[in-house]
């Protein structure tokens, strides 16, 4: 999403309202203010219900990679579109994300502007400013769920529903190898769509 609207201000394309802002984010490793996010966010979701509406789809189903990365990104998101049913945390030490992204450099060189160590250490230190918060946030008002090589049952199983919305974040853990990840993903991802009752 923010990649295309980089796209669309590099070739002059009218409706581009934050390109400029967006590739300054990529050059420094930083984040993104939450209401520009959520603004692309809503703009694109609205586009995709509109599409699947005219196609007499079945219900549309968001799952959002890589957000929210900030409080602000969940107030912003929790008031101008709804709330968030079930979170995806997938966990990875800091040393297996800092080389896969220096292998992903290797391998597709000049590809991302942001794949560099300097870049890579900034976004991390971001992540634990300022994601880090958002998880230990939802741990006060979401369930808590395993979904690492090991079922069990839920963690802080009384939250506080205070709007009468279940929320649950799934825990992932992130540092095993392509196959073993997605397939814990995979599971967590079918449990959110069993539990919304979406088929």
């Amino acid at each position: 999403m923010l990649r295309a609207e980089l796209a669309r201000h590099k070739s002059g394309e009218k409706g581009s309202k934050y390109g400029e802002m967006i590739q300054h984010i990529f050059d420094t490793g930083s984040i993104l203010p939450g209401y520009v996010t959520v603004e692309l966010l809503l703009q694109e979701m609205r586009t995709r219900y509109a599409h699947n509406q005219a196609l007499s789809a079945p219900p549309t189903l968001f799952l959002i990679d890589g957000f929210p990365r900030t409080l602000d990104n969940v107030q912003e998101f929790e008031k101008q579109i709804a709330p968030c049913q079930h979170m995806l945390f997938i966990d990875c030490e800091e040393q297996v994300m800092i080389d896969r992204l220096l292998m992903r450099a290797q391998l597709h060189p000049g590809a991302r502007s942001d794949d560099r160590i300097d870049i890579i250490a900034n976004r991390l230190k971001g992540y634990r400013d300022e994601t880090m918060p958002v998880l230990q946030y939802f741990e006060k008002v979401y369930e808590r769920e395993g979904e690492g090589e090991t079922q069990g049952s839920p963690i802080n199983s009384k939250p506080a529903h205070t709007d009468g919305v279940r929320r649950v974040v799934h825990m992932i853990d992130g540092n095993g190898s392509t196959d073993v990840v997605y397939q814990n993903v995979r599971r967590a991802f079918l449990h959110c769509v069993k539990d919304m009752n979406i088929t």
